[in-house]
Parts: C-alpha cells; structure tokens; sequence
C-alpha cells in the first residue's frame, strides 16, 4: 500500500455536464462538455474514472480501491500519482470536480 496519509477530497462529476460519454471496447472514452462545447479523447483509466465517478463521488484512494484489475499491479504510490494525474487532467477540462472534505 501507498506509504502517505490519505487524501480526503473526493471528486464528483461536474453537476452542470450532465457530461455524456463512452467507454468503447478497447476502453478509450469520448466525453462531451456542454460547458465548453468541446469533445475530448481520454485514456482507458480516465474512462474508467469518469464511470466510477457517474456512480457516486470517490476520493483517489477509493478510486485506487475500486479501479477493476489490469491498471496496476499493485497499490502503490505511483499508482496513486497516476489516479491524481487523470483526476487533475479531468479537472482542468471542467469535467469533475474536487469537493474538499
């Protein structure tokens, strides 16, 4: 497991999106803004994030915990980083957003 304490902000999809999008079968995502107009092309791991995150908020942690098998090998701290990356990622394209607890 991660070393560091963890970090309690959970993340949500933005209310006003509504944010349509696609998971294909090789697990790229197509997500739509209505915010912004904007179509945006997102890894296999934003999709997967973007479809726990449609279910309810989840903070990195917990996203670590449900991701389903085959995105990291462990649960590590660099597994960690990657989760915060897409979650940045997400957040700059005003797809999510961070509530913190």
């Amino acid at each position: 497991m991660p070393e560091r304490g963890p970090d309690l902000s959970e993340w949500m999809l933005s209310p006003a999106e509504g944010i349509p999008f696609i998971v294909w079968d090789d697990g790229l995502t197509v997500a739509y803004s209505n915010a912004s107009g904007d179509t945006h092309l997102l890894s296999p791991l934003a999709g997967a994030i973007l479809s726990l995150l449609a279910v309810k908020a989840h903070s990195s942690w917990s996203l670590l915990q449900e991701l389903p098998g085959g995105f990291f090998e462990q649960h590590s701290v660099d597994a960690l980083d990657s989760i915060e990356a897409v979650l940045s990622e997400l957040a700059s394209i005003n797809l999510i957003l961070c509530a913190q607890n």
